[in-house]
This record gives C-alpha cells, structure tokens and sequence, in this order.
C-alpha cells in the first residue's frame, strides 16, 4: 500500500505489472492495457514519485523487464504549484544509475508542446534504446 499514491486506485491482479525483484515484494502501481491486436501492449502507471517507491529503481527496473521501447509522459513534474512526477532521466548527456541499469540521455529536442528524449540503457552488458515523448503542454 506504501506503494500507492491515491487510495482507491489500485490496478487490478489480473492487468497489473509484477516486477521481478530481490526486495519481497512484486508491486509496482502499473497494469497492463491490450492493443488492438496484441494483448498487454502498454502499460499505464503514475509519473514515479520518492514518497512512493523511495528510489527510482523499481520503476526502471519496470521498464527493463518489460522491454518497454517508448514512454510517453503526460504531466509536468509540478503542475498548480503541486509535485506531479520525479525527474526519473538523466539530465542531457549524463548518465544515472538506478539500481542495476545504467541510463544515459543521448538528446533532448524541446518543440513548442512536448519534448523528445532518447535513451541507451544498459543492465550488465546488454543495451536498448528508449523513446520517450513528454508531453508539456498536457492539462492537469
């Protein structure tokens, strides 16, 4: 539950990311959402925040077992004055550890309503390419 940023919105056991982890605990708040012709295509789930997952490597962690190839962000890390999401990337041409994977932010391309970010993140030996597309101009 310490997991969980609202109470009351929980995913479901049958639709919900489990993430593989050596903490006890399989809980992400993340569910699977079925594509048109694919089952479990996406994946939805609050921006990370500390308060929730302490760090940022549960949700990394996510995204590597996944195999997620793009993200796309629909909120502002603060809206209204409010703390919305963490920064979960590095800054631009750094690279951040989070827990066993390595993220490295490639580019960042700022247009007039989202921002387009690439990734390399590397777990061991292994390397992907991660898209994400952040939408800024998304209404609370």
């Amino acid at each position: 539950m310490s997991r969980n940023r609202y109470k009351g919105i929980y995913p479901y056991d049958d639709s919900r990311v489990k993430i593989r982890s050596s903490c006890g605990s399989d809980y992400i708040n993340a569910s699977f959402i079925d594509g048109y012709k694919k089952p479990k295509q996406y994946i939805a789930t609050l921006g990370p925040m500390f308060q929730q997952l302490r760090d940022l490597s549960l949700f990394w962690k996510m995204i590597w077992q996944q195999r997620v190839e793009k993200i796309v962000m629909v909120t502002n890390l603060i809206e209204q004055g409010s703390a919305k999401c963490e920064q979960y990337w590095p800054n631009p041409g750094t690279t951040k550890k989070y827990g066993d994977i390595m993220a490295e932010n490639r580019s960042e391309d700022e247009f007039a309503e989202f921002t387009r970010r690439a990734f390399t993140v590397t777990m061991d030996t292994d390397k992907r390419t991660l898209h994400q597309l952040h939408f800024t101009c998304w209404p609370d």
